[in-house]
C-alpha cells in the first residue's frame, strides 16, 4: 500500500475514501476462503471486489471481526449463482447495519 500514491479529488465520499485506503491489503479474509475454492477467474475477482466494497461500506478494516462473517457470506451468496455485485453487497452486510 505504501507504493501506491492515490490523488483524491477535493470532495470525496467516506465509503469511496475507505477504499482507497483499504485497498488490496494482505491477507485479507476472504483470501483464504478463495484459496480452497473451486470457481472461475471471474467468480474470483466479483467476490474480492464485492468484499472490498463491503468492507468500505461497513467502514470496517480487513483486521476486524466481522470481515470474516462478510467473506463468508459473500462466497456463500456467490456459490448460489447471484452475480450482481451491488447486490452481494448488500445481502452480505444484512444484519450487520446499525438502524
Amino acid at each position: 500500500m505504501a507504493d501506491k500514491l492515490y490523488k483524491l479529488p477535493k470532495r470525496t465520499e467516506p465509503a469511496r475514501l475507505a477504499f482507497l485506503i483499504y485497498d488490496r491489503c494482505s491477507k485479507m479474509a476472504i483470501d483464504q476462503l478463495l484459496r480452497n475454492l473451486r470457481c472461475d477467474a471471474k467468480e474470483k475477482a466479483l467476490m474480492k471486489a464485492a468484499y472490498e466494497r463491503a468492507l468500505a461500506a461497513a467502514r470496517l478494516h480487513p483486521d476486524d471481526a466481522e470481515t470474516d462473517l462478510i467473506a463468508s457470506r459473500i462466497v456463500h451468496i456467490v456459490q448460489r449463482g447471484e452475480l450482481n455485485l451491488w447486490r452481494i453487497v448488500d445481502f452480505a452486510l444484512q444484519g450487520l447495519r446499525k438502524s
